[in-house]
């Protein structure tokens, strides 16, 4: 997610950096991030629906909605009461322990596994009619990665199964503007970074994390400012994400700007900086 916390601007590396081999493993570098304490706790109060999953969610089938569902990124549970309460089959999967732990802790009646989206194995051929990656999940994973997510999620779904998730949308054309953090309180300067350390640490992060970003045609891994600068995150456009459907046998029903509108597939998106997408699959 994009956020708003530190002090320094992010640039989006130019293409001509798409060749720099990725010196820092994103994915251990975000694992860290979200299996951290910190994390778990900062989850607990968000809750609710966007807009857009509320209108995506009307458009997959009731019979769909109330059959076999699978959660990948679940986090501390904010979709739980809303996908859990009307399965008749529900199970809640991430690959960061202190999330399961969280959301296991609220919602003691539900089942909730450890597992990572790229590598499935528990879990049968054609088992769930509805997948959910919300909140960008699976932009926190590399583009290998999530080639590989993307083909277990078809693998697990039976046909005509439906899967909705969301992703950083590079088109966004205020990205540059939504990357510069915002001017901090004197007072939060003194408490968090200047007693802490911790604008010393965010900054030595950042130089480390600076090593894994690249840009190609197709997507950008950029360190942005969520989490105060502790992740790397995929950002793509829509055109390029329906193709990579298409490769790992999924079909475009609708895509979402974040108030709900249906946005044309074909279209450039430039208005949110995330969009959502509803697919089958093949």
């Amino acid at each position: 997610m994009v956020g708003n916390d530190g002090d320094d601007q992010t640039a989006i590396l130019p293409l001509e950096h798409a060749g720099n081999a990725m010196s820092v493993s994103m994915n251990s570098v975000n694992l860290r991030a979200f299996d951290s304490v910190e994390n778990g706790r900062a989850n607990r109060a968000k809750a609710g629906l966007f807009p857009a999953e509320e209108a995506a969610l009307q458009a997959v089938p009731e019979a769909v909605r109330r059959g076999r569902v699978l959660e990948l990124g679940v986090g501390t549970g904010r979709l739980v009461p809303t996908l859990a309460d009307q399965a008749a089959t529900y199970l809640g999967v991430d690959y960061a322990a202190q999330a399961i732990q969280e959301a296991q802790r609220a919602f003691p009646d539900v089942t909730f596994r450890r597992m990572d989206a790229r590598d499935m194995p528990d879990l049968a051929v054609d088992a769930f009619d509805f997948a959910v990656f919300s909140y960008n999940g699976l932009d926190y994973v590399d583009h290998e990665g999530r080639c590989r997510a993307l083909t277990e999620i078809a693998r697990v779904l039976r046909p005509g199964g439906y899967f909705l998730f969301s992703f950083h949308n590079r088109d966004f054309r205020d990205l540059d503007r939504t990357l510069e953090p915002r001017q901090i309180p004197l007072w939060e300067r003194v408490l968090f970074f200047w007693l802490a350390g911790a604008r010393r640490r965010r900054d030595a992060l950042r130089d480390e994390l600076a090593k894994g970003c690249r840009a190609t045609s197709d997507y950008a891994i950029l360190n942005d400012s969520g989490m105060n600068y502790a992740l790397l995150t995929y950002y793509s456009d829509l055109a390029a994400q329906t193709a990579l459907l298409a490769r790992t046998g999924f079909e475009v029903e609708a895509a979402y700007a974040i108030d709900g509108c249906r946005i044309d597939p074909g279209e450039v998106f430039e208005d949110d900086y995330m969009v959502h997408v509803l697919c089958r699959k093949s």
